[in-house]
């Protein structure tokens, strides 16, 4: 049979767990909301948006990732870059400027900081915003391998190595 002291401090530990629990989540929600209310940038990784898009629909977001390939003056695709088994990344994003990008100075792998809205990717809109009538191989390849997931539209790059 369990001693008094026993059951005293099964009981107190299982208060201050259940209080600790408590306090503490509505902190972490109302953090959470304030972030996403006033404005501020939400703190993402590429992984997290990939894998948990609905989290950041319509959220304003900075990741960084590798530059895997240029796409077009406008469009370009990051991944994770933290994955030593090249074969094994299949963390990868579709970043879309507003316009024109510099991209003449970028090679792959070069590491980038890109700040942006995540927005789902939908073929049609990205071929009307940019007019895309010609490189038929390119609206191909975005349908292909990324209709209907997140995609980053930025509003400013950085390099970071």
């Amino acid at each position: 049979m369990p001693s008094r002291l026993y059951r005293y401090l099964k009981r107190t530990i299982a208060t201050t767990i259940t209080l600790a629990i408590a306090i503490a989540l509505p902190v972490r929600l109302a953090t959470a909301e304030t972030t996403k209310q006033n404005g501020d940038i939400l703190p993402a990784t590429l992984e997290r948006i990939v894998t948990s898009p609905s989290d950041y629909l319509g959220e304003r977001v900075t990741i960084s990732g590798e530059l895997e390939e240029i796409l077009s003056t406008n469009t370009i695709e990051l991944e994770e870059d933290d994955e030593p088994l090249e074969v094994l990344n299949d963390k990868r994003i579709l970043v879309i400027f507003n316009t024109d990008f510099d991209t003449s100075t970028l090679s792959e792998n070069t590491v980038l900081e890109v700040s942006g809205r995540v927005r789902m990717m939908r073929v049609a809109d990205y071929r009307r915003q940019f007019a895309i009538t010609q490189n038929l191989e390119l609206l191909e390849t975005i349908e292909v391998e990324y209709e209907g997931r997140p995609v980053i539209y930025a509003d400013s790059v950085r390099v970071i190595e």
